[in-house]
């Protein structure tokens, strides 16, 4: 839960937790063919109806799209650094910064390299 996203803090009231294990019944929770009755019932009340409730839905950034633009220059940097240099060698990371130029989908390795350079830097970790 460090690094996730979590909207749902209000469920965490101790008022709706307490009201949820006293008061409403296990069939109104869940069956075998569905889960989160209760509250999905109150969600298509309150919410709109063109609002999908029926799934999960991922929560994405446009990686690719801010590596090759406005966070080019400090992941470049990052990552030529004298430091990282130690762990990754340039020539390595040459051809990686190419194909993320291409389009190829190489942002999530870039944006791990780029965590771990940064990291290194601030614990001052050598090899």
């Amino acid at each position: 839960m460090l690094t996730s996203l979590e909207v749902r803090a209000p469920i965490l009231d101790h008022r709706i937790v307490e009201f949820a294990f006293r008061d409403v019944p296990d069939a109104a929770k869940a069956t075998k063919t569905g889960r989160k009755l209760l509250l999905r019932h109150l969600a298509a009340r309150l919410l709109p109806a063109d609002l999908d409730l029926t799934r999960k839905q991922g929560f994405s950034v446009p990686l690719d799209r801010w590596l090759r633009t406005q966070w080019r220059a400090p992941m470049v940097e990052a990552l030529h650094s004298r430091s990282f240099a130690e762990w990754v060698p340039q020539s390595r990371l040459a051809p990686v910064l190419g194909r993320l130029d291409a389009g190829h989908p190489v942002e999530h390795l870039l944006f791990a390299l780029w965590m771990l350079a940064l990291w290194k830097d601030e614990h001052r970790i050598t090899l």
